[in-house]
């Protein structure tokens, strides 16, 4: 039985899960720390910023050890950054030492989270059949788990430092546990860059942008959604707080169905319809006067977000066959980045007029993606002349 459980391909899920649990633990509970430092939308944005600067200097750093040392190796050892660096955010005593801990746990989780990518493609193209979109949506299992649990701490008054400090000391030697399978980290003997920073190529830059588009929509939903639903419908924190399980439940379903929808439909025409999806969800949202019309909006834009980053770092790696982890590492960087600079904008934006506006940007973010959807077409599909 243990043997089952312990494998290559579980590990690497374990490590989304745990991931995806973080960012759940962490979002959770954000309302609870807005009530505690009592900063305004612009603020909260901007400390927000803070932990978004950490991921991007971890991003090149992460890419270059990852190849230098293996992506399995260095996605450990990043975990082992990431969960005290989360747990510091929620004793943070003042607005500055927050700030400190949003930029730590924004870099270490960095490292993971490019590290944690890496791995798991190298583990799906070692598998004989299409995992990807699984491997994917144990990130999103985790995060609704995650703030589920969240919603239930803040609903019983369970302090962030005591639910933050419980969850880590549970979740941490489960994955690691599970990540014992025999693996080996390919490596580059040679040609590993001195200086761990790379452009991007022109190629991927419209593939980046597909999931900049999702990855935004998923970092405002987290750290915006809960609070949309106080200011526009007047529900408790812990009410709110359900919003994003249903939210991330929504992308667990959509990324378990993804690789047999993909392949009926293809990779474009899977892309058009989920911005479409994502659009419609936003509209829903920030209209709605009722909390079930916003749980089920949130439900749609859940399936709308679910495949575009699976579907993007699939692309990204069809772009270099032979070397995929450079462009892996540019489409997650972006992705990632998105994920942390999209509740920036939406605190800004929200600031100067409403956070109903400022969350309606998402619906406009995702139209773009309907728009670029033609670059998801895989190179195969279009041989160039010679």
């Amino acid at each position: 039985m243990l043997q089952k459980i312990v494998t290559a391909p579980n590990g690497a899920r374990a490590f989304f899960l745990m991931a995806g649990s973080f960012y759940g633990t962490w979002i959770s509970r954000i309302p609870a720390f807005e009530d505690r430092f009592e900063v305004p939308h612009d603020v909260l944005g901007t400390l927000f910023l803070l932990m978004a600067i950490g991921a991007f200097v971890s991003f090149p750093i992460a890419g270059w050890l990852s190849d230098k040392y293996g992506p399995r190796r260095m996605t450990r050892l990043g975990s082992l950054a990431a969960a005290p660096f989360l747990v510091s955010i929620a004793f943070a005593p003042t607005v500055w030492t927050f700030g400190l801990a949003l930029f730590l746990y924004g870099f270490g989780s960095g490292i993971m989270v490019i590290s944690m990518n890496g791995w798991g493609t190298a583990v799906a193209k070692a598998s004989p059949r299409p995992i990807m979109s699984g491997i994917h949506a144990m990130f999103s299992i985790g995060a609704a788990g995650a703030t589920a649990i969240g919603a239930v701490a803040a609903h019983y008054g369970l302090s962030p430092a005591l639910h933050y400090l419980a969850f880590v000391l549970v979740i941490m030697p489960l994955a690691h546990a599970v990540a014992t399978a025999p693996w080996t980290d390919r490596v580059k003997a040679v040609d590993t860059p001195k200086v761990p920073l790379r452009l991007p190529k022109k190629a991927l830059v419209l593939v980046a942008a597909i999931t900049a588009c999702s990855a935004i929509g998923e970092g405002a939903m987290a750290d915006w959604g809960a609070l949309l639903a106080i200011e526009t419908v007047g529900v408790g924190e812990g009410a709110a707080a359900f919003g994003y399980s249903l939210f991330a439940a929504a992308m667990v379903v959509g990324r378990l169905g993804g690789d047999p929808f993909v392949h009926r439909v293809g990779e474009v025409m899977t892309t058009r319809i989920s911005g479409l999806l994502a659009a419609i969800g936003v509209l829903i949202a920030v209209t709605s006067g009722h909390i079930y019309v916003t749980y089920l909006a949130y439900g749609i834009m859940g399936l709308g977000y679910a495949n575009l980053v699976p579907l993007a770092i699939s692309r990204a790696a069809d772009e270099d066959p032979e070397n995929p982890g450079a462009s892996i590492a540019t489409v997650s960087s972006m992705g990632h980045g998105g994920m942390l600079l999209g509740p920036v904008l939406i605190g800004f934006v929200s600031e100067a007029t409403s956070l109903r506006t400022g969350f309606g940007l998402l619906g406009v973010i995702a139209l773009g993606a309907i728009l670029i959807a033609g670059v998801m077409r895989r190179p195969q599909a279009h041989p160039q002349a010679a």
